[in-house]
């Protein structure tokens, strides 16, 4: 269980890099570890899961990939060259491809193990970085700001242990 999940969190941060925070991600193909690994990293955290149906034929896959919005989809290699070509037409918002059966990049479209393996060595510094700006500007922005509420009690949980924080909350109710 231990490796499905670090697989997990490596593709979804991999996904979160590529710019696809809470954005809509499509699957197709056939049922096997490449399509749970690629539905468990996104509902996890990551975006909106479309997954569409495997049977889709061309003409109602264009339109499933227009009418859904996705920004990227996870497919199986036999699904290759017709989300090449809604790709390339600019149909919907589609900007980017996985394959589940790449072992590399090729061809403008990213390799899933390759996108999971990458994920797995994330540089948590930048991470933490992007925390601390995304935080700054959200408490700086015009409109509804983030602040602490008026009336709010801080509890700085940094050096307690659980018992201490639940303490510390209960001491203000």
């Amino acid at each position: 269980h231990e490796e499905v999940r670090k697989d997990i969190d490596g593709l979804g941060t991999a996904l979160i890099d590529m710019g696809l925070k809470g954005k809509r991600i499509a699957i197709i193909g056939e049922n096997r570890y490449e399509w749970e690994e690629a539905y468990l990293s996104v509902v996890c955290g990551t975006g909106i899961v479309v997954p569409f149906d495997k049977s889709l034929p061309p003409n109602e896959l264009v339109s499933v990939i227009q009418r859904s919005d996705v920004e990227a989809i996870f497919f199986s290699k036999k699904y290759k060259e017709i989300l090449e070509a809604i790709k390339f037409l600019g149909i919907g918002k589609l900007k980017h491809l996985i394959c589940m059966d790449f072992d590399v990049h090729e061809d403008g479209i990213y390799s899933q193990k390759e996108l999971t393996e990458k994920g797995e060595t994330a540089d948590f510094e930048k991470i933490k970085a992007d925390i601390i700006e995304r935080d700054e500007r959200d408490m700086n922005r015009d409109i509804a700001p983030l602040k602490q509420a008026e009336d709010a009690v801080l509890v700085d949980s940094s050096d307690m242990t659980i018992d201490e924080v639940v303490d510390a909350i209960l001491s203000h109710v």
